[in-house]
């Protein structure tokens, strides 16, 4: 098992290392050989954040497993002392071919009855697999939560479409001649959210050694005392000691684990005040859910309010096109992966971005929050689009929207000189809705990976070969386009012509971005506003020239 070198140190770590390095002094060193401050460890570490399921590590061991509350209610602690497990004993076939649980032979009636979570396992001779760690497959499934590698943890989505380490593995190096150390940490409230309903407790069995280093020879002498501690009837352990030497704690302990308030629930239940129409008065004025007979848990509509359409600047929708993994963008919707969806949105001829307080009303507490930044109070109606769909009822028809329809040649496209490289940027690639030159720089590199970085140079280049038209290894993409259309016999002048859209989408592309603070960029940027207005008119006149010079390419290019 490899060492975690991307994840620091976890406090819990760090306390361990401390706990178990002896102090200088004599009087210091006796002490700490009675253990009190490991017990009180045990004692406390149930309230953190994190909860050690799995320690071993030098003079540390700790194997969690899970027993339902009525065996452990109060604990057999003679029986539960016979514990005889570790997290590498799995489940195996008895004589009679019954399958037999990992802690069947545990020799504890009480941990018979329990679940194992942390299975140690080894792939023998097979690279990266020879020592690792599983989690059960009934605890992965209950919190949703999948293995990444890379992290080094059992990560699910949480509501807000981010990556959360639910349970990690913190595997490190220890100076010699201590032995690395392997540590399996999960949420407290996870853990909770895992064992509660389900009415089970923590059981873990612990053994901590301390002794001075480089090593303890493990030579008892006649000077031994043994004691047993006990907390509380819930903690408690035999601890042995070799005044002035060494001394071995081994322990149990129960452990009801308590969440939190739930947060998220109270969450749930707040909701933002938004300026709106009022759709029954046509008044504009804030409208908070308390005047609305709005249910979060209630997907039925709710008049009068919960459909007053609501308005905002153009650049709330800024940061759902930023982030093409967490969001899924689309033209009248957005969904947050794994979380929430806006069902439905839209933007009028003022370029406001418009929907409805019942959609927004479904969102989470924090995400209507962003949206409540940008909310402002109406410069128009909703578009003719959404009230013809959503107010109506109808289908809308409009003139033929440019980019949809290029993307639909480009899906169907049957051809070997255009290559679909990425499916995923004809979900990316969207009009500019703001007056951000960074958006309309970002869906013109967008347009020109789609388009341009399609185009398959090593066909294109051995058709013109074909056609016997000379072209050396420094022509590229669109120059081949030309060449190869130039040896089917088109005239030149209107070839250069019929490509012109797409040169100029690449010259964008080059001096907007490779060049971002050059002359040229500033030019083409100024060029943009003062010949269209705004960077969606613009925008949209390259995507009509595009698709004008696809459709052309469609036809001839075979």
């Amino acid at each position: 098992m490899q060492p975690n070198r991307n994840l620091p140190a976890s406090r819990i770590v760090e306390r361990l290392r401390h706990l178990t390095t002896a102090p200088l002094e004599t009087s210091e060193y006796n002490r700490w050989l009675y253990q009190s401050e490991m017990m009180k460890f045990m004692q406390d570490s149930v309230s953190d954040d994190e909860i050690i399921l799995y320690a071993s590590m030098r003079g540390v061991f700790i194997h969690a497993v899970f027993v339902p509350n009525a065996s452990v209610d109060p604990p057999d602690q003679e029986d539960l002392k016979g514990w005889n497990c570790n997290p590498y004993d799995s489940w195996s076939i008895r004589n009679d071919g019954s399958p037999s649980p990992a802690l069947a032979d545990a020799n504890s009636k009480t941990l018979a009855q329990g679940q194992q979570i942390v299975f140690g396992r080894g792939f023998s001779g097979v690279p990266g697999y020879e020592d690792y760690i599983e989690l059960s497959q009934q605890f992965i499934h209950v919190l949703n939560v999948h293995y990444v590698r890379d992290r080094f943890a059992w990560c699910r989505l949480d509501r807000h479409g981010n990556i959360e380490k639910v349970a990690r593995l913190v595997v490190f190096e220890e100076p010699s001649p201590r032995p690395a150390g392997t540590i399996v940490l999960i949420k407290r409230d996870a853990l909770a959210r895992f064992l509660n309903p389900q009415e089970l407790r923590l059981l873990r069995m612990f053994e901590f050694q301390l002794y001075k280093e480089p090593s303890y020879p493990m030579l008892w002498g006649n000077d031994i005392e043994s004691k047993a501690l006990c907390v509380d009837p819930y903690l408690f352990s035999n601890l042995t000691i070799d005044a002035g030497y060494a001394s071995i704690n081994r322990g149990i302990q129960v452990a009801s684990i308590k969440d939190d308030e739930d947060e998220f629930a109270t969450m749930e239940d707040r909701n933002v005040t938004f300026i709106a129409r009022d759709i029954k008065s046509g008044v504009v004025r804030e409208i908070s859910p308390s005047s609305s007979a709005f249910r979060r848990n209630s997907m039925a509509l709710q008049p009068p309010y919960d459909l007053s359409p609501t308005f905002f600047r153009s650049e709330v929708l800024r940061k759902y096109k930023q982030d093409y993994d967490k969001y899924n963008f689309a033209e009248r919707s957005i969904g947050c992966r794994g979380g929430w969806g806006l069902k439905t949105y839209d933007i009028n001829e003022e370029g406001q971005v418009h929907t409805y307080l019942i959609y927004l009303w479904q969102l989470p507490y924090e995400e209507q929050l962003h949206w409540r930044q940008y909310n402002e109070r109406p410069r128009g109606s909703i578009s003719p689009r959404a009230y013809e769909t959503d107010v109506l009822g109808n289908w809308f028809y409009e003139d033929v929207n440019p980019l949809d329809e290029l993307k639909k040649i480009l899906s169907s496209l049957q051809c070997q000189w255009w290559i679909m490289r990425q499916k995923e940027l004809l979900e990316r690639v969207h009009y500019p809705v703001t007056d951000s030159t960074q958006e309309w720089e970002n869906e013109l590199l967008l347009m020109d990976q789609l388009l341009i970085e399609g185009l398959n140079e090593k066909w294109l280049r051995d058709k013109a070969m074909e056609l016997r038209v000379p072209v050396n290894n420094q022509v590229r993409s669109i120059r081949l386009v030309e060449a190869c259309l130039v040896g089917m016999k088109s005239d030149p002048k209107g070839v250069k012509s019929k490509l012109s859209s797409l040169h100029r989408l690449h010259n964008h592309r080059n001096k907007l971005i490779a060049h971002a603070s050059g002359e040229s960029a500033k030019d083409l940027r100024s060029a943009a506003i003062s010949g269209f207005g705004t960077y969606n008119r613009h925008y949209t006149h390259m995507v009509e020239e595009c698709l004008a010079t696809f459709r052309f390419l469609n036809r001839v290019l075979v």
